[in-house]
C-alpha cells in the first residue's frame, strides 16, 4: 500500500524492470472493491511502457481495441493509445524532469502539455518494498483539470493519479508483480494498439 513518508537521500530501492507479463494493481479509494482495477505490461522500450486494462475489455463498451491500451512516457506522463503521441523531441523533454528541481516547469511543444515538478517522499509499495517517488502536476494548456501524479524515481511507473477539476478521483498503486521473463507481445495485443504501435521499433 503506498504511504507517505521521508524522503531518503541514499535511495530507497534499486531500479526495477517491468518487463512484460507484470501486472500492476490500483484501487481507488473510497469506491469498495468495484474500485480495483489492474494494468498489464505488455511492451517497453527506452523511454515507455504500453499497458493493457482487462477490466475496459471485459466492459466491452467501445467498439475498437485501442481502448484498452495506454501508454507512459519515463513513468511520468500517460497517453491513451487513441491519443496522439509526444514527439521524439517532447519524450526527450519529459525524460528530464526526473532530474530537475522541485518548482521548475515544462512546456512541452506542440502537444501543449504543462509538466511542474514537485517534492520528494518515500513509499512501501507491495511487491516494490521502500520505493522514492517524485510528485508532478500535470496539465494542458487552456484546460481546467489537473493530473497530481505521484511517479517513482527509479522504476517507470506512476503510483498514484489525482484529477482536480469537472470529474475529480484519485486511483493508488496497492501492489506491483514483477514478472520473472518477459511475455511475447501477443497478435491479440498488437492488432490493438493504435498509435502506440508506432512505439514498437523504438525497443
Amino acid at each position: 500500500m503506498l504511504a507517505s513518508g521521508a524522503f531518503a537521500q541514499e535511495g530507497a530501492e534499486a531500479a526495477v524492470e517491468l518487463v512484460p507479463g507484470s501486472v500492476i494493481s490500483w484501487t481507488t479509494p473510497g469506491t469498495g472493491v468495484g474500485g480495483n482495477f489492474t494494468n498489464i505490461v505488455i511492451a517497453t522500450g527506452p523511454d515507455f511502457t504500453i499497458f493493457y486494462d482487462p477490466e475496459s475489455a471485459d466492459y466491452d463498451r467501445e467498439e475498437d481495441d485501442i481502448f484498452e491500451y495506454g501508454v507512459e512516457f519515463s513513468g511520468i506522463v500517460y497517453f491513451g493509445c487513441d491519443d496522439i503521441l509526444p514527439t521524439q523531441e517532447e519524450r526527450a523533454q519529459i525524460a528530464t524532469l526526473k532530474h530537475m528541481e522541485a518548482g521548475a516547469v515544462v512546456t512541452l511543444d506542440p502537444s501543449g502539455l504543462i509538466v511542474k515538478v514537485g517534492k520528494r517522499s518515500t513509499s512501501y509499495i507491495n511487491g516494490l518494498g521502500d520505493v522514492d517517488l517524485r510528485d508532478y502536476e500535470i496539465s494542458y494548456d487552456g484546460d481546467t483539470d489537473i493530473e497530481l501524479a505521484t511517479s517513482a524515481e527509479n522504476i517507470p511507473l506512476t503510483v498514484k493519479s489525482e484529477w482536480i477539476g469537472q470529474d475529480s478521483d484519485m486511483s493508488v498503486v496497492v501492489g506491483v508483480s514483477v514478472a520473472k521473463k518477459a511475455k511475447p507481445l501477443s497478435l491479440r495485443h498488437s492488432s490493438g494498439l493504435g498509435f502506440c504501435s508506432g512505439l514498437l521499433g523504438d525497443d
